[in-house]
C-alpha cells in the first residue's frame, strides 16, 4: 500500500487481485488517509469474496436553522444566561444591528452556508455605507458568534468553523 502526498492532500496507489487501485483520499492528515485506505482495502477484499456490506441506516438529517432563526436564539441566550447576561438596554441596539446589517444579507442562509465569502459581502456593504472599522469588526464578530452558537447536546458547535 502506498499513501503519498500530492499537493495538500494524500493519495493512494496499490494493486489488489491484479487490479490497480488509485485515487485521492481528499484528506490532509496522513494518519487519517492511511486509515481510510485500510478501510477501502478491506471493503474491496470483502467484495471480491462476495461479501457486500450495506451501510447502516443513517439517522434522519436535522434541518439546519437559518441565520435569522439562530440570531433570535443567540440573542435570547445572551439575555438569559447565568453568567454575565447582557442588560435589557443593550437588546434594542443589538437587534437593530442585526435587522439593518446582518439579516438582510445572511438571514435566509442556512448556518453552514454562512462562511467567509458571505461575510465579505456584509463587510463590503458596511464599508460602502462608511461604517467605522470597529463597528464593522463588532458586527462581524456577532455573525461569527451566531454561527457558532448552534451546539449539540455536548455543547460542541454543530457548525465548527475556523474563520
Amino acid at each position: 500500500m502506498s499513501v503519498f502526498k500530492r499537493g495538500s492532500t494524500y493519495h493512494y496507489d496499490f494493486i489488489l487481485n491484479g487490479v490497480r487501485q488509485q485515487g485521492s483520499t481528499k484528506l490532509k492528515n496522513r494518519r487519517a488517509a492511511e486509515h481510510l485506505v485500510d478501510q477501502i482495502r478491506v471493503r474491496l477484499v470483502n467484495e471480491s469474496h462476495g461479501f457486500v456490506f450495506e451501510p447502516p441506516e443513517s439517522q434522519p438529517k436535522i434541518s439546519m436553522p437559518t441565520f435569522r432563526e439562530q440570531s433570535e436564539v443567540w440573542l435570547n441566550h445572551l439575555r438569559t444566561r447565568n453568567r454575565r447576561p447582557i442588560p435589557d438596554s443593550s437588546v434594542p441596539s443589538i437587534r437593530g444591528a442585526l435587522r439593518k446589517w446582518l439579516v438582510p444579507i445572511l438571514g435566509a442562509l442556512p448556518l453552514p452556508e454562512v462562511n467567509h465569502a458571505a461575510l465579505k459581502a456584509v463587510v463590503q456593504k458596511m464599508a460602502d455605507a462608511s461604517l467605522a472599522p470597529k463597528t464593522i469588526s463588532n458586527y462581524v464578530t456577532m455573525a461569527k458568534q451566531i454561527v457558532e452558537s448552534l451546539a449539540d447536546n455536548d455543547g460542541q458547535p454543530v457548525v465548527a468553523r475556523k474563520w
